[in-house]
Protein backbone atom coordinates (compact mmCIF):
# COMPACT_ATOMS: atom_id res chain seq x y z
CA UNK A 1 0.00 0.00 0.00
CA UNK A 2 1.38 3.44 -0.67
CA UNK A 3 2.72 5.21 2.05
CA UNK A 4 0.53 8.60 0.64
CA UNK A 5 -2.27 6.98 1.54
CA UNK A 6 -1.66 5.71 5.25
CA UNK A 7 -0.30 9.08 5.74
CA UNK A 8 -3.87 10.31 4.47
CA UNK A 9 -6.13 8.19 5.82
CA UNK A 10 -4.34 8.75 9.36
CA UNK A 11 -4.35 12.80 8.88
CA UNK A 12 -8.14 11.98 7.73
CA UNK A 13 -8.79 10.13 11.18
CA UNK A 14 -7.26 12.54 13.12
CA UNK A 15 -9.35 15.44 11.92
CA UNK A 16 -12.46 13.29 12.26
CA UNK A 17 -11.47 12.43 16.23
CA UNK A 18 -10.69 15.79 16.72
CA UNK A 19 -13.73 16.97 15.23
CA UNK A 20 -15.95 14.59 17.48
CA UNK A 21 -13.92 15.79 20.45
CA UNK A 22 -15.29 19.27 19.40
CA UNK A 23 -18.65 18.42 20.05
CA UNK A 24 -18.09 17.41 23.29
CA UNK A 25 -17.56 13.72 22.51
CA UNK A 26 -15.06 12.16 25.31
CA UNK A 27 -12.51 9.35 24.64
CA UNK A 28 -14.47 6.74 26.03
CA UNK A 29 -17.20 7.35 23.57
CA UNK A 30 -15.37 8.31 20.42
CA UNK A 31 -13.49 5.12 21.14
CA UNK A 32 -16.46 2.78 21.49
CA UNK A 33 -17.96 4.52 18.33
CA UNK A 34 -14.97 3.24 16.16
CA UNK A 35 -15.03 -0.19 17.66
CA UNK A 36 -11.63 0.62 19.23
CA UNK A 37 -9.79 0.22 22.57
CA UNK A 38 -9.47 3.73 24.04
CA UNK A 39 -5.43 3.48 24.25
CA UNK A 40 -6.15 3.23 20.53
CA UNK A 41 -7.10 7.01 20.67
CA UNK A 42 -5.46 8.56 22.61
CA UNK A 43 -2.08 6.89 21.02
CA UNK A 44 -3.31 9.06 17.85
CA UNK A 45 -4.47 11.95 20.03
CA UNK A 46 -1.61 12.50 22.59
CA UNK A 47 1.39 10.17 20.98
CA UNK A 48 1.21 10.87 17.22
CA UNK A 49 1.59 7.02 16.87
CA UNK A 50 -1.17 5.84 14.30
CA UNK A 51 -2.89 2.74 13.26
CA UNK A 52 -2.29 0.71 10.01
CA UNK A 53 -4.16 2.20 7.30
CA UNK A 54 -6.53 -0.65 6.74
CA UNK A 55 -7.23 0.00 10.03
CA UNK A 56 -7.59 3.29 9.69
CA UNK A 57 -10.12 2.65 7.09
CA UNK A 58 -12.14 0.62 9.59
CA UNK A 59 -12.14 3.54 11.81
CA UNK A 60 -13.50 5.98 9.73
CA UNK A 61 -16.03 3.27 8.37
CA UNK A 62 -17.19 2.58 11.65
CA UNK A 63 -17.42 6.25 12.31
CA UNK A 64 -19.32 6.99 9.61
CA UNK A 65 -17.20 9.54 8.88
CA UNK A 66 -18.41 9.51 4.92
CA UNK A 67 -16.95 13.22 4.46
CA UNK A 68 -13.83 11.63 5.34
CA UNK A 69 -14.32 8.65 3.15
CA UNK A 70 -15.34 11.03 0.03
CA UNK A 71 -12.02 12.58 0.40
CA UNK A 72 -10.04 9.17 0.37
CA UNK A 73 -12.25 8.38 -2.64
CA UNK A 74 -11.97 11.19 -4.95
CA UNK A 75 -8.13 10.94 -4.74
CA UNK A 76 -8.23 6.99 -5.93
CA UNK A 77 -11.18 8.81 -8.49
CA UNK A 78 -13.77 6.66 -6.67
CA UNK A 79 -16.86 7.84 -4.91
CA UNK A 80 -18.66 6.75 -1.51
CA UNK A 81 -22.58 6.52 -1.51
CA UNK A 82 -24.07 5.96 1.74
CA UNK A 83 -26.41 2.99 1.19
CA UNK A 84 -29.72 4.27 3.00
CA UNK A 85 -30.67 1.49 5.58
CA UNK A 86 -33.21 -1.45 4.31
CA UNK A 87 -36.46 -2.16 6.34
CA UNK A 88 -36.96 -6.07 5.88
CA UNK A 89 -40.24 -5.75 6.75
CA UNK A 90 -41.38 -3.37 4.66
CA UNK A 91 -41.96 -5.40 0.99
CA UNK A 92 -41.29 -3.59 -2.24
CA UNK A 93 -44.20 -1.11 -3.35
CA UNK A 94 -44.93 1.57 -5.79
CA UNK A 95 -43.57 4.50 -2.77
CA UNK A 96 -40.15 3.36 -3.28
CA UNK A 97 -40.23 2.94 -6.56
CA UNK A 98 -42.07 6.54 -6.97
CA UNK A 99 -39.31 7.71 -4.95
CA UNK A 100 -36.58 6.61 -7.95
CA UNK A 101 -38.59 8.05 -9.80
CA UNK A 102 -38.72 11.59 -8.18
CA UNK A 103 -34.73 11.30 -7.54
CA UNK A 104 -33.51 10.74 -10.67
CA UNK A 105 -35.92 13.37 -12.58
CA UNK A 106 -34.78 15.97 -9.93
CA UNK A 107 -30.87 14.70 -11.50
CA UNK A 108 -31.77 15.29 -14.44
CA UNK A 109 -33.75 18.44 -14.24
CA UNK A 110 -30.53 19.64 -11.98
CA UNK A 111 -28.37 18.94 -15.06
CA UNK A 112 -30.44 20.36 -17.51
CA UNK A 113 -30.34 23.72 -16.03
CA UNK A 114 -26.75 23.83 -15.56
CA UNK A 115 -25.83 22.90 -19.29
CA UNK A 116 -28.52 25.91 -20.43
CA UNK A 117 -25.47 27.92 -20.87
CA UNK A 118 -22.78 25.72 -22.01
CA UNK A 119 -20.51 26.24 -18.63
CA UNK A 120 -20.65 24.51 -15.59
CA UNK A 121 -20.07 26.05 -12.35
CA UNK A 122 -18.51 24.59 -9.19
CA UNK A 123 -21.79 25.16 -7.19
CA UNK A 124 -23.70 23.98 -10.50
CA UNK A 125 -20.99 20.53 -10.04
CA UNK A 126 -21.77 20.41 -6.41
CA UNK A 127 -25.51 20.18 -6.92
CA UNK A 128 -25.48 18.15 -9.93
CA UNK A 129 -23.55 15.22 -7.57
CA UNK A 130 -25.91 15.91 -4.81
CA UNK A 131 -28.59 14.81 -6.83
CA UNK A 132 -27.08 12.20 -8.82
CA UNK A 133 -26.02 10.06 -5.41
CA UNK A 134 -29.34 10.92 -4.09
CA UNK A 135 -30.73 8.96 -7.10
CA UNK A 136 -28.25 6.17 -7.40
CA UNK A 137 -28.98 5.74 -3.34
CA UNK A 138 -32.80 5.55 -3.85
CA UNK A 139 -32.18 3.15 -7.04
CA UNK A 140 -29.83 0.76 -4.78
CA UNK A 141 -32.45 0.84 -2.04
CA UNK A 142 -35.05 -1.04 -4.05
CA UNK A 143 -32.20 -3.20 -5.62
CA UNK A 144 -31.61 -3.98 -1.95
CA UNK A 145 -34.86 -4.49 -1.18
CA UNK A 146 -35.14 -7.43 -3.81
CA UNK A 147 -32.04 -8.89 -2.26
CA UNK A 148 -33.54 -9.25 1.33
CA UNK A 149 -36.72 -10.84 -0.12
CA UNK A 150 -34.76 -13.48 -1.18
Amino acid sequence: MCVGYRELANRILYNGITKLQSQGLKVPVIAKMLDVPIDTIKDILYKDKYPSFPKAIKMIVNGRMVASLQEIAELMNCAVVELPKVDTTDPLHVKQIAKVMKEFSEFIETHAEAIKDKEITEEEKERIKKEGWEAVASILQVILSLEVER
